[in-house]
């Protein structure tokens, strides 16, 4: 009894490790409202997402101002 307890809780683990996501292909002709998630980014866009995930950043923070910021004042969106 006790081994079946363990093998249940260690499937349940592996279960609960495993990614959702997957590649996939989109071969609908169309980029957004797919449900397919985001269009593929440039390498220079993945590389300046991942550096600034590795450490604190502004993302919602007016440090000049000292208050609360536009996360969209620092990708150029409108």
């Amino acid at each position: 009894m006790p081994s079946a307890v363990a093998n249940a809780a260690l499937q349940f683990l592996q279960q609960e490790d495993t990614v959702s996501l997957r590649r996939v292909f989109n071969l609908t002709g169309t980029v957004l409202h797919t449900n397919l998630g985001r269009a593929v980014l440039p390498d220079s866009a993945i590389a300046a997402a991942v550096d600034a995930m590795r450490s604190v950043v502004v993302l919602e923070f007016d440090v000049g101002g000292g208050a609360r910021g536009e996360r969209d004042d620092h990708g150029g969106v409108a």
